[in-house]
């Protein structure tokens, strides 16, 4: 995230990978999205405000991104 203070990672915790949001400052994580495929985050739109990751929910995952806002 812009914020200095989270970062957006993938984590497998339940023999998927998902969107994660790390706080830098203490420690913790959110998980960000819930689904069976593999969700990567790869980055942040310009206003800070949302997490773009591409997901195995697509045929084509690689060209696909799916925005997580964080204050929806």
């Amino acid at each position: 995230m812009q914020d200095g203070k989270h970062i957006a990672i993938a984590l497998d915790r339940h023999g998927n990978y998902g969107v994660f949001l790390y706080n830098i400052e203490d420690g913790p994580t959110s998980q960000l999205s819930f689904h069976s495929a593999h969700d990567i985050p790869q980055r942040c739109t310009v206003d800070g405000k949302s997490i773009l990751f591409t997901s195995g929910r697509k045929m084509n995952a690689e060209n696909s991104q799916f925005p997580y806002s964080r204050f929806s």
